[in-house]
């Protein structure tokens, strides 16, 4: 009689990923297999609050930044993080300057310097 080894050991998910029946479209996943049972896990991207960032821009997340070729304007430099990719200003850019007529105009309202500052009229 033949031996076998055996296997009572179960595939899980990483820490920032979620047990899920199937992958949606869109939806990062990968497959965890162990001892024969495969499952599907999803990366977990709740965590990643995209407008809470104004100095940056998102040009792709997950997967698809492995096919972008990034070309940012000027001021500005590429990254890719676990949220996504993109271009992002420096950090000491304002979020937002005044470039109504009639009062004291912001330098940065003829400026191309800070290219995602907000620059109401």
């Amino acid at each position: 009689m033949k031996e076998q080894a055996l296997c009572d050991a179960i595939p899980t998910c990483a820490s920032d990923e979620t047990k899920v029946e199937a992958c949606l479209e869109g939806r990062t996943c990968v497959k965890r297999a162990l001892c024969g049972e495969v499952i599907i896990c999803e990366k977990n991207e709740a965590f990643c609050d995209l407008d809470a960032q104004p100095n940056r821009k998102y040009l792709g997340q997950g997967s698809e930044c492995d096919s972008l070729e990034i070309s940012c304007p000027m001021h500005t430099t590429p990254f890719d993080d676990a949220c996504g990719c993109g271009c992002e200003q420096p950090d000491d850019c304002p979020q937002s300057v005044g470039c109504l007529p009639g009062g004291g105009l912001h330098p940065l309202c003829n400026s191309d310097e800070c290219p995602y500052t907000q620059r109401p009229q």
